[in-house]
């Protein structure tokens, strides 16, 4: 539901289940990319996220159970500076872990941030990672995570974050 508020000021919407249909899409037109399931090895996507980040029009961008995704493919994710609403769900993948979201510190525009990342064996993101995330509204996140965040108390890190709502979504 949160995906509502960024869908509605994007103009194109690309949907593709492999990265190699992603790369023939014309750069400067593409507002939105989801890749579901799974796509070519890390490298063709790297080579993808440096051409949005040169072109800066992409505005949102959802991984889905992409097997091929590492924490590494967040720094290509961090530099597209255009990003208003990122969703990545990837539990279960042992490459995609939690400290991967501190390479989207610089992502000064990201709005709403869907995290299904990792399983209830990894640690849970360090809070300070959200603090420089300063239009985040929306944070969507697994219930595992919130479990985790709540017995540490980590949800403390919000009151920076004064427009950020937390959505705790279930059933996916």
């Amino acid at each position: 539901m949160a995906f509502l508020l960024a869908a509605q000021i994007l103009e194109h919407c690309i949907h593709a289940t492999h990265c190699h249909a992603l790369l023939q899409c014309s750069l400067p037109e593409c507002r939105h990319i989801s890749l579901m399931g799974g796509f070519t090895p890390s490298c063709a996507l790297a080579r993808l996220l440096v051409d949005f980040a040169a072109a800066g029009k992409l505005q949102s961008l959802e991984l889905v159970h992409s097997p091929c995704l590492s924490d590494s493919d967040f720094q290509g994710i961090g530099r597209i500076r255009s990003l208003i609403a990122l969703s990545v769900v990837a539990t279960g993948n042992v490459a995609v872990t939690h400290s991967a979201i501190w390479q989207l510190s610089a992502l000064q525009h990201l709005e709403v941030l869907r995290w299904h990342v990792g399983d209830v064996l990894d640690q849970p993101p360090m809070p300070q990672a959200l603090a420089h995330l300063r239009s985040l509204v929306a944070w969507c996140i697994a219930p595992a995570l919130h479990a985790q965040l709540e017995r540490w108390d980590d949800y403390a890190v919000l009151q920076a974050l004064p427009m950020c709502d937390v959505w705790v979504e279930t059933g996916l």
